[in-house]
């Protein structure tokens, strides 16, 4: 079981909808 992990990118604006869309099948909560 994965517990937390991190993404570091420049402008987490631009990657927003890319990151949401990615993560939508594991029905991650955003924190």
């Amino acid at each position: 079981m994965i517990d937390h992990f991190g993404i570091n990118v420049k402008d987490i604006e631009a990657n927003k909808v890319f990151y949401e869309a990615v993560l939508a099948p594991l029905a991650t909560p955003r924190q």
